[in-house]
């Protein structure tokens, strides 16, 4: 079964998305960064969790989003299975560097800002994106 992986330091959007993607049918996990793990170590999740899509947040104590799509890059080259579509999810806005960043990276197939004004329209477009 296909699989949602949510990162976001906010647990009141991830049981908003939680929730939403569950009743959808969607196989859904979380990593909740509050600012105490490590780019490696969220990395490291990911690759055990293994998903089909990714959320990401792009602003996040700590580690930002950014730093995420950094160190998958840096680890593509040893882990086949990295492909992983990404939507990025935000409440502020990006600077110039994480917007011409995010617009070169392959992975980054959404950028969505916070509050999600549409739901039922994002997630037909997340299930767009995994192919459901």
């Amino acid at each position: 079964m296909k699989k949602v992986l949510i990162v976001e330091d906010s647990q009141a959007m991830i049981n908003l998305l939680m929730k939403k993607f569950i009743v959808e049918g969607l196989d859904t996990e979380f990593i909740y960064q509050s600012g105490t793990l490590s780019r490696e170590e969220i990395v490291d999740l990911i690759i055990g969790i293994n998903p089909s899509l990714i959320v990401l947040d792009l602003k996040m104590p700590g580690v930002g989003g950014i730093a995420i799509l950094e160190e998958l890059k840096f680890r593509e080259k040893d882990m086949d299975h990295l492909e992983i579509p990404i939507v990025i999810l935000t409440a502020l806005k990006a600077d110039e560097r994480e917007i011409d960043y995010l617009k070169n990276n392959a992975r980054v197939v959404d950028f969505v800002n916070k509050p999600i004004k549409d739901m039922e329209s994002f997630v037909r477009r997340i299930k767009e994106i995994m192919g459901d």
